[in-house]
């Protein structure tokens, strides 16, 4: 059987490059997206010029039904997913203290419910197969936060909680769940925020922000990795 995989948020930044990377490496890939048609088709588009084979598949990761029809559609095409990349997420600014329940409660939402709805629809299937590899995207905010960031920090602290204790419970199924840390990357979410960006630069000891696409071949060597589990790998050049 083909192995397959399933990248969140493909449709733009990390999660594009993502998918184009895994697909030179042999996986064919599930291109999810939110709302970007367009971005995801640029995915796919990218995916078949790196010589692989891929679909769009439109499904909001906070919902779970709409999580499992993806997995359905996954499956009735390839079989089992053999790997999972959550990397769909969304960045806003806000202090606590003006926040409101809403802008919590969205990334919150999507950061982490829609990784947690991702995990659980492809781990039962995993585990019954007896091989499968979940890689979470987090973020340096997940394990030391900033000011204006408290949901968005919550979310990836409780991302790479979520990881350690599932490769826990998955170990014994033959199940690897790893975390990848990406460094201050120059995509969409991450240039809306220049002061941020300017200041990941300041601490980079290169005096540069990540790159995309090195990003991406990071996460792809950790994909093709056999024993590694429960880990947090940090691809960044702050200390």
């Amino acid at each position: 059987m083909t192995s397959c995989c399933i990248v969140t948020g493909a449709s733009r930044g990390l999660g594009r490059a993502t998918a184009a990377e895994l697909a030179r490496r042999a996986w064919v890939v599930c291109a999810n997206f939110l709302s970007n048609k367009d971005g995801a088709n640029a995915a796919v588009d990218a995916v078949r010029s790196a010589g692989g084979e891929a679909f769009a598949h439109r499904a909001d990761v906070r919902d779970p039904i709409a999580v499992a029809e993806m997995v359905t559609s996954v499956c009735g095409r390839w079989g089992v997913p053999a790997l999972l990349v959550n990397s769909a997420g969304i960045a806003r600014e806000s202090l606590l203290l003006k926040m409101t329940e809403d802008e919590w409660d969205e990334v919150m939402a999507t950061n982490f419910r829609g990784a947690l709805n991702c995990c659980r629809a492809v781990a039962p299937l995993m585990a019954a197969a007896g091989a499968g590899h979940i890689i979470n995207i987090a973020s340096v905010s997940g394990l030391r936060g900033r000011a204006g960031q408290c949901h968005y920090a919550a979310a990836k602290g409780a991302l790479i909680g979520l990881t350690q204790s599932l490769a826990a419970e998955l170990g014994p199924t033959g199940v690897r769940v790893n975390a990848v840390v990406p460094g201050y990357l120059p995509t969409e979410m991450g240039l809306a925020s220049p002061q941020a960006a300017e200041a990941a630069r300041r601490d980079h000891l290169l005096g540069r922000l990540s790159d995309v696409e090195e990003t991406a071949r990071f996460i792809a060597d950790v994909a093709g990795t056999q024993t590694i589990t429960g880990q947090v790998l940090i691809a960044d050049g702050r200390l």
